[in-house]
């Protein structure tokens, strides 16, 4: 397949953009819902000393992942500064802000010039691996984030200098762009993935002539 102009790939990937944003936004809440185990088991990794649950709240525009973590016991904050057991902290990340990663990814996948079925079948199914991944190193740093910038207010307030986690400052990366640079990195790596194929010849006129009598 010969690889399309700027404007055809720009026409494609505009359509591929819209038929998914479209998707998301009708059909975004039940695919966030059906990861939330997903979600809960790495937000329960970055707070190990909490009790995570999580939750999705119907919102009037939106849908929302509501974050509610319980500490088991005193939290150290610094010096003689603690959080007392039992503290609830919550945090949320909205649902089309969750999937927008996604939507890029998938975008680029059925969108990018594919030389036959064969690569863009790898490329799809290569999309769905990348698609968890995305939804582990995104949505989870992004509520788990809000509960440590309740920390790090706390620590202020008592006067005490605590580090910043590094899960925090992920998360202000993904918050400053990050998450989408990952969906495009990862998008590009599923193309690769297809393109991996060999990608066939198409005959030459002279050959796919019939011979003259």
């Amino acid at each position: 397949m010969a690889a399309p102009g700027l404007p055809a790939l720009a026409v494609r990937l505009g359509l591929a953009w819209v038929i998914l944003a479209l998707i998301g936004f009708f059909a975004g809440s039940p695919l966030i819902r059906a990861s939330l185990p997903l979600t809960a088991a790495v937000t329960g990794a970055l707070l190990p000393d909490m009790q995570c649950e999580l939750t999705l709240i119907e919102k009037p525009y939106t849908d929302q992942v509501q974050l509610t973590a319980t500490n088991d016991g005193p939290l150290l904050l610094g010096g003689a500064a603690t959080v007392p057991a039992g503290q609830v902290m919550r945090g949320t990340a909205n649902v089309i802000h969750a999937l927008v990663p996604l939507v890029i990814l998938f975008t680029i996948v059925l969108g990018w010039p594919a030389a036959n079925l064969k690569q863009r079948l790898v490329m799809i199914l290569a999309g769905i691996p990348a698609a968890a991944l995305l939804l582990a190193v995104t949505t989870p740093f992004q509520l788990a984030g809000h509960v440590q910038i309740y920390l790090q207010q706390l620590a202020g307030q008592a006067g005490v200098a605590r580090a910043e986690p590094l899960s925090l400052t992920y998360m202000i990366f993904l918050e400053s762009g990050g998450r989408w640079m990952l969906a495009v990195a990862l998008a590009v790596l599923c193309v690769g993935a297809g393109q991996l194929l060999p990608a066939g010849k198409r005959p030459a006129a002279a050959d796919a002539a019939p011979p003259g009598d």
